[in-house]
């Protein structure tokens, strides 16, 4: 063949491929307008020469077709962690398809491209799924498909041991918590594809945000807190210490999460509350109440009564022995009330008489001022000597009424013990007190023991020497060795002779013994 032919022939295959060329291109600028251009691949699966709706539908089944086995994978110290594995589809981890944007990526595969390169068969062109993404709802549905495997940390604590006298320091807990970022990222990063996909949850240590260490360095701080001696003058001497365990009763742990510590201070309000209470039981005086009452003299009446019962029996008596023929009626009118209609009268009460005197108390004064020194000195280690200021409390008068129960009152001077109900006095009986150098205390008690009979012991501060006294009757101890009884050996009622406790007759200690319960108050006063 000749050069001529060849060239020829050369010319007519390129005509040929070069008009080839021009059709396809032709065909396909009118075929590929609304189609995905060919080799296109719409998450792996090829959709070339696909409508709009027919690459919608294309990406619905593919994204359908996602499946996700997820694996708990346990990174954590955290041996508790239960196994877990699950299978979801995109829809159950929260991601969603954007299938309209899906067909349009599709049909616009290399649009910004050559036109023959985005309509050449030959060149690949890779579309992925559009999804929406959002990190915090695939996050929020990750933990709850795991929820087993999360455990939340735990800060240490330091609380004080009254039986042991230290602070103890309660390890904190490590929780566990989902890399969510992580997975998320694997997701995004792996173009959804049909078929299965294995993915790994990461389960990550979640640590306290304090850790022991700080709690340790809190604990060692407040032990040198509560050693700081605090103690209260009075009068110039000091008059009490606060104790150890109220100290550490003050103390609190604030948990700094940002700075990854405790705070360790005093709460104001228990030292306030310790001034109060507390410390104002050994440093300050209550004031004591003072006591009167309007008496009401029972026995007065009743004498009186028994006087007018006794009239009226001897007018009845007279007047059957003047034989007179009088009904009952008409000598209850002429001789006064029947003896049996005769009843006790409670005679008008008497002016306010005083039974114990009131007594002003004290109260500190200066607690805030004194909490503020508290606070700095024992944050600082120091000790403290701390003088109060004191206030009067002014008594109250309490007026005995109905309502008061039963009580005895012992008059020192007078030698006299009274029983009471309330405001009415009952019994009036003379006893004999102490003697001068053993004196009967004063001031309220109350019965707490009694016995029917008691060998009562003592020392003689005149003889020198010690004394049993046998077979004691009817005693009523108010308070120690003090005691209502009989005296069976003396009767010099109405002047001191005692050694302490209260003489009386034995018919009269027999009464009170019998008429006065466990817990009856006893007042005695000068």
């Amino acid at each position: 063949m000749t050069t001529l032919k060849k060239s020829r022939i050369l010319i007519i295959v390129i005509a040929c491929v070069a008009g080839a060329l021009a059709a396809y291109l032709i065909y396909a600028g009118q075929h590929y307008t609304d189609r995905v251009p060919p080799g296109t691949y719409l998450a792996g699966e090829d959709v070339s020469g696909f409508s709009l709706d027919e690459a919608r539908a294309a990406g619905q089944n593919i994204y359908d077709s996602v499946v996700m086995n997820l694996t708990l994978k346990n990174d954590s110290d955290v041996t508790s962690v239960p196994a877990i594995e699950k299978t979801l589809t995109a829809d159950d981890i929260g991601i969603a398809l954007d299938a309209d944007a899906t067909a349009r990526n599709a049909l616009e595969a290399a649009s910004d491209e050559w036109f023959i390169k985005r309509v050449n068969p030959f060149i690949k062109k890779n579309v992925g799924l559009s999804v929406i993404v959002d990190d915090d709802a695939i996050a929020k549905k990750i933990k709850s498909y795991f929820k087993d495997a999360l455990f939340k940390s735990k800060l240490p604590k330091v609380k004080y041991s009254k039986k042991k006298g230290v602070f103890i320091v309660t390890p904190g807990a490590v929780g566990t918590v989902i890399d969510t970022a992580r997975f998320i990222a694997e997701v995004k990063a792996g173009a959804l594809k049909a078929g299965e996909f294995e993915y790994d949850i990461h389960l990550n240590p979640l640590m306290p945000k304090i850790s022991d260490e700080m709690a340790n360095e809190a604990k060692d701080f407040a032990e040198k807190a509560i050693k700081t001696k605090l103690s209260f003058e009075k009068d110039g001497e000091v008059a009490y210490k606060a104790p150890k365990n109220s100290k550490a009763s003050w103390i609190t742990f604030t948990a700094d999460s940002e700075g990854g510590k405790f705070d360790v201070g005093v709460d104001d309000e228990k030292v306030m509350k310790f001034l109060k209470t507390t410390a104002s039981a050994e440093l300050v005086t209550k004031p004591l109440p003072e006591l009167i009452v309007r008496e009401i003299d029972m026995e007065s009446a009743e004498k009186e009564a028994a006087e007018k019962k006794k009239a009226a029996e001897r007018d009845e008596e007279k007047s059957k022995k003047s034989g007179s023929d009088k009904t009952d009626d008409t000598n209850a009118s002429e001789g006064g009330e029947k003896a049996a209609d005769v009843k006790v009268v409670e005679p008008a009460p008497k002016g306010a008489r005083v039974v114990r005197k009131g007594e002003e108390g004290l109260a500190i004064a200066n607690r805030e001022e004194l909490a503020a020194q508290i606070e700095e000195n024992m944050l600082a280690g120091k000790n403290i000597k701390l003088t109060p200021e004191y206030e009067t409390i002014p008594y109250e008068t309490e007026e005995i009424g109905a309502d008061f129960g039963k009580w005895v009152e012992t008059d020192l001077t007078r030698q006299v013990t009274y029983l009471w109900n309330g405001n009415k006095k009952l019994k009036t009986y003379i006893v004999s007190t102490g003697k001068e150098l053993t004196p009967t205390i004063t001031g309220t008690y109350k019965i707490y023991m009694k016995r029917d009979h008691h060998d009562m012991r003592g020392y003689d501060p005149i003889k020198k020497k010690n004394y049993v006294t046998e077979d004691v009757r009817y005693i009523s101890y108010f308070e120690g060795a003090y005691a209502y009884h009989a005296a069976y050996w003396h009767n010099s009622f109405g002047t001191q002779v005692s050694q302490g406790c209260i003489n009386m007759k034995e018919p009269e200690a027999k009464y009170l013994y019998e008429w006065a319960v466990v817990g009856t108050t006893c007042i005695i006063h000068p």
